[in-house]
């Protein structure tokens, strides 16, 4: 059975410290205007490779299937005043992809270097095999991964991020939405500005997770020795481990109430502290 330690906010700062003892997402600029797509794909072929993926203005949708095949399919993006002006502007956005030794690169960017770059954008959906290493950057989308693969590094400066399955570390950040994990081992780290962080891990794990602004919820085992960090300014923390875990617990909150479910020894605990 597994017991919870919840940390309720109301306004400001909360922290949670734990040692171990044993389409785009956001908003678009003219998104009224007319656009035009173009879809441009590759194949390769390599086992427990690392896929970097760097797009713009675009989802990126992982999947992990069986074998050694890489498949990766970009949508380019064009938009302009007229259909005319959307599909004329397709040649602005330059996508390479290729291979080296066992390392997929596929990149998306304008070659005009325009810094409005209006509705226009390129998204990504990449099927890979197990035990992938994946390092994915979009600048305004939302990041999927979903299947076994390793370590897992994603940025995105506006939309949400979900990985379910990964085995490996995790290191995953946005700046504005949600982050949800189901899986990852030994390292995670959660950081977003705006929106609720929510993982779910069997095996043992150091965790550090951040949100300015959006409850955070752990529910897992921690790694021995560990020390592990929750911080939001404005939310809940809500975090479930299993009832024999033991741990040393160092909780604050500046405007709420502490409640545990687990049995805290410690000097003189409150409501607003343990």
């Amino acid at each position: 059975m597994n017991r919870k330690l919840i940390i309720a906010l109301l306004l400001l700062v909360a922290t949670f410290v734990l040692a171990a003892c044993g389409s785009p997402a956001g908003a678009k600029v003219g998104a009224t205007r007319p656009t035009t797509e173009e879809v441009v794909s590759a194949s390769f072929n390599a086992e427990k490779p690392t896929i970097i993926v760097e797009t713009f203005n675009g989802n990126v949708e992982v999947t992990v299937s069986s074998g050694t095949a890489v498949k990766v399919d970009v949508t380019k993006r064009g938009s302009g005043e007229t259909a005319e002006e959307a599909k004329s502007d397709l040649k602005n956005i330059q996508v390479n992809m290729n291979q080296e030794g066992s390392t997929v690169r596929v990149t998306a960017q304008r070659s005009d270097q325009r810094k409005d770059v209006d509705n226009s954008g390129a998204s990504a959906k990449v099927v890979v095999p197990p035990g992938s290493i994946l390092q994915i950057r979009t600048s305004n989308g939302k990041v999927t991964a979903a299947g076994e693969a390793d370590a897992v590094t994603i940025q995105s400066s506006n939309g949400a991020i979900e990985v379910r399955g990964a085995t490996g570390l995790l290191d995953l950040k946005t700046s504005n939405g949600n982050i949800t994990v189901n899986g990852g081992s030994e390292k995670i780290a959660l950081e977003t500005s705006n929106g609720a962080v929510e993982v779910t891990t069997t095996k043992e794990v150091q965790i550090t997770a951040t949100s300015s602004n959006g409850a955070l919820r752990f529910s897992g085992p921690l790694a021995d020795q560990s020390k592990n960090v929750l911080r939001t300014d404005n939310a809940l923390i809500v975090v479930t481990l299993p009832e024999d875990a033991s741990f040393a617990l160092d909780a604050g909150t500046s405007n709420g109430k502490i409640i545990s479910d687990l049995t805290v020894k410690g000097d003189n605990p409150r409501e607003t502290e343990l």
